[in-house]
C-alpha cells in the first residue's frame, strides 16, 4: 500500500467515523426532543408576507381579520379533537390561556386615533410576542395620542407561523403602519416605541431613511431591551435547520418546543426566528458602520432601557455597537442587579463589571439605576453625561428576593394582570407573573427557569414617566 492511499484509508476513516458521531448526536438529540403539536406543524394560509404586494394598512387589517378567523377554525378543531379539558393551552376554547378570554384582542393589531392629538405612537413588539408586549405603555398613552400597536407577520397565532417568516416581511408590514400613521396624522411628528426585535426594525427603517437621504420617519425613539446585538451562538443556529432540510426531520427547525400556555407569547421558538433577528442586527451593524458622521447626526434621539443583566440580547452590543457612535440627544438607561448582599453573593458573575465604557470619549447621555448601597434594597439613578455625573434620589426600592431584571420583564407594571404580581380584581385568567410551583425538578410541565424568570418592571413607572418626557409634549402618564 502506497502512503497516498493509507492517507485516503485515513481520511474516509475519519469522515465514516464523523459521519457516525453526527447521526449519533442527532438521534440522541431528536429523541430526547418533546413531539410536535399540531401547532408547530399546521400553518394558517393567510398570513401577510411581502410578496403580497398590499398598498395600504387597511389591506393588511382586513388579511389580518381572515387569518384570525382561520385561527379561530384550528382553535376549535382542536377543542373538539382532544378527549380532556386542558385549561392551560392557548388553543384551546375557553381555558386559562385562551386570549379570546380577555375584553381586548392584543394578538391582533389595534389603531386609536384621537381627531385633536398633537402627534401619534407606533409600536412594535419583539420576536414571538405580540401587542400585549407594549400594552403597558400603549394604555398608558391612549386618549392622549393616536396609539398603533402593529402585529407582526407570523405572530399572535401558531409558532409554526415563524418558521418561514422572513425580515423582509417584518419591515414590510411596520412599513405599511408608518405610511397609514403618516396619512392620517397629516405632518403631525410620529413617535417610535419598540421592544426588543421591534427596536431592530425601527432602527433599521431609520437607517435606510438616512442612507437614501430621506428625511427620519420618527420625531423621537423609545427602544426597550432592543436587539442590537445577540450572543455567539445565534450564528450557528441556521445549521440546525440546515441540517434537518437534509435529513428531513422538522423537530430540528426549532430551538424548543414548549407547552403553549401563554396567551400572548410562544413558547416554542422557531430557530428560523433567531435567524431574522440575526440578519436585522448583522444589517444595522453594517449601516451604523457605513453611514457618516453627518448622517448619523440626523437620527432622532433615542432613548433606550436596558436591564445590564439580559439572556437574549447582549447589552455590549447596544454600548459599543450603537450608542458609541451616537450624540448627545441620545440616552441609554441601564438597570443594574439588585447589590443588597444576601442576592449579591449568590450570584454567578457580576454583569455589570463585564461591561466597557468609554466616559471621556462618549457623548451620549448614560443613566444607571442602581442600589443606593449594598445595605439597602433602595435605588437611585446615576447620570452621566460627558465629564458631569450627577446622583439622583428615587423613592423605589428593589423587590424581596428579585436579584435582577430580565429581558422580557420591562415592559410590563406589577399590576399587569398577565405577568405582573399583584392580583387584579375582575380577571381570572392566567397569571404568569404569580404563578410558581415547587416540587421535584423535570415533574412539572413549565419548567424551572421559565417559571422563575422575572416577568414584571418594579421600576416600570420611572421608565414609562422618562418615555413620557422623551416623547415631546406627551403628559407624564
Amino acid at each position: 500500500m502506497t502512503r497516498l492511499q493509507a492517507l485516503l484509508l485515513v481520511v474516509v476513516a475519519v469522515l465514516l467515523t464523523s459521519g457516525l458521531l453526527l447521526a449519533l448526536g442527532l438521534y440522541l438529540y431528536v429523541t430526547q426532543m418533546p413531539r410536535l403539536a399540531p401547532w408547530h406543524t399546521q400553518t394558517l394560509s393567510v398570513e401577510f408576507s411581502q410578496q403580497r404586494h398590499l398598498k395600504h394598512f387597511d389591506d393588511y387589517l382586513q388579511l389580518e381579520q381572515q387569518l384570525f378567523n382561520q385561527l379561530d377554525d384550528f382553535s376549535a378543531n382542536f377543542s373538539q379533537s382532544v378527549s380532556q379539558p386542558q385549561d392551560y393551552n392557548r388553543y384551546y376554547q375557553g381555558s386559562f390561556s385562551d386570549p379570546k378570554q380577555w375584553p381586548q384582542q392584543w394578538n391582533q393589531s389595534y389603531y386609536w386615533p384621537v381627531a385633536e392629538a398633537e402627534f401619534g405612537i407606533l409600536l412594535v413588539h419583539g420576536m414571538s410576542d405580540s401587542p400585549y408586549a407594549l400594552s403597558n405603555i400603549a394604555n398608558a398613552f391612549k386618549g392622549k395620542a393616536s396609539v398603533l400597536g402593529l402585529r407582526l407577520p407570523g405572530h399572535g397565532t401558531l409558532p409554526s407561523a415563524l418558521v418561514n417568516t422572513q425580515a423582509d416581511d417584518l419591515l414590510a408590514a411596520t412599513t405599511l403602519a408608518i405610511h397609514h400613521l403618516r396619512q392620517e396624522l397629516k405632518g403631525k411628528p410620529i413617535y417610535f416605541i419598540g421592544f426588543s426585535t421591534g427596536a431592530a426594525i425601527g432602527l433599521n427603517l431609520e437607517l435606510k431613511q438616512l442612507q437614501r437621504g430621506a428625511s427620519p420617519y420618527f420625531e423621537r425613539m423609545v427602544f426597550i431591551s432592543p436587539a442590537i446585538g445577540l450572543t455567539p451562538l445565534s450564528e450557528l443556529a441556521k445549521w440546525q435547520t440546515r441540517i434537518g432540510q437534509w435529513f428531513g426531520i422538522e423537530l430540528l427547525a426549532w430551538n424548543s418546543i414548549k407547552q403553549e400556555y401563554d396567551p400572548y407569547r410562544y413558547g416554542s421558538f422557531a430557530i428560523n426566528a433567531a435567524d431574522t433577528v440575526l440578519q436585522l442586527v448583522n444589517e444595522n451593524r453594517r449601516l451604523l458602520a457605513q453611514l457618516t458622521t453627518e448622517q448619523l447626526a440626523k437620527l432622532p434621539a433615542i432613548q433606550a432601557f436596558q436591564s445590564i443583566s439580559d439572556n437574549t440580547v447582549s447589552t455590549q452590543a447596544i454600548i459599543t455597537d450603537l450608542f458609541q457612535r451616537l450624540g448627545s440627544q441620545h440616552q441609554l438607561v441601564l438597570f443594574d442587579i439588585n447589590r443588597v448582599i444576601e442576592q449579591f453573593q449568590l450570584l454567578k458573575r457580576d454583569p455589570r463589571s463585564a461591561l466597557v465604557y468609554r466616559p471621556h470619549q462618549d457623548s451620549y447621555q448614560l443613566t444607571v439605576i442602581e442600589n443606593v448601597t449594598k445595605d439597602s434594597p433602595k435605588v437611585q439613578a446615576y447620570h452621566r453625561h460627558g465629564p458631569h455625573t450627577a446622583i439622583e434620589a428615587l423613592d423605589m426600592t428593589w423587590p424581596n428576593n428579585v436579584y435582577s431584571l430580565s429581558h422580557i420583564a420591562l415592559p410590563f407594571a406589577a399590576t399587569d394582570p398577565v405577568y405582573g404580581n399583584e392580583l387584579v380584581a375582575g380577571y381570572e385568567q392566567i397569571a404568569l407573573g404569580r404563578f410558581y410551583a415547587k416540587g421535584e425538578a423535570g415533574v412539572h410541565t413549565i419548567n424551572a427557569t421559565d417559571m422563575l424568570r422575572q416577568k414584571w418592571n418594579p421600576f416600570f413607572d420611572y421608565m414609562l414617566r422618562q418615555t413620557a418626557e422623551h416623547v415631546s409634549g406627551a403628559p407624564a402618564p
